[in-house]
């Protein structure tokens, strides 16, 4: 397992080529920073690579923005203490399919 933290969305690419996770978790905040269609090809390039979006902001369009982007879920920030073990069991569980059961 290797855990990876980035300062900011500029360093997201660099992350991903170097350590090639299998899942992602990503800020909103870096997101905007770094560009929507940025890490739309990261995704399209690493077609394994699961991605999930973390947010302060419980706005359901974040849900229409992960499909957009290929990021599989949207977690509160503030839940994905509770949330984070269910998370890891179904990627691991059901890494066959194409998206995260939640």
């Amino acid at each position: 397992m290797i855990i990876s933290e980035v300062d900011s969305g500029s360093d997201i690419e660099n992350v991903i080529k170097k350590t090639e996770p299998d899942l992602l978790f990503l800020d909103m905040d870096l997101i905007i920073d770094f560009g929507l269609q940025a890490i739309k090809l990261l995704k399209e390039q690493h077609k394994n690579m699961r991605s999930l979006l973390l947010s302060d902001d419980p706005d359901p369009g974040y849900r229409e923005l992960a499909h957009y982007i290929g990021a599989h879920g949207v977690f509160l920030k503030e839940r994905i203490v509770y949330d984070l073990p269910n998370i890891i069991e179904s990627f691991f569980i059901d890494q066959s399919s194409s998206a995260i059961k939640f």
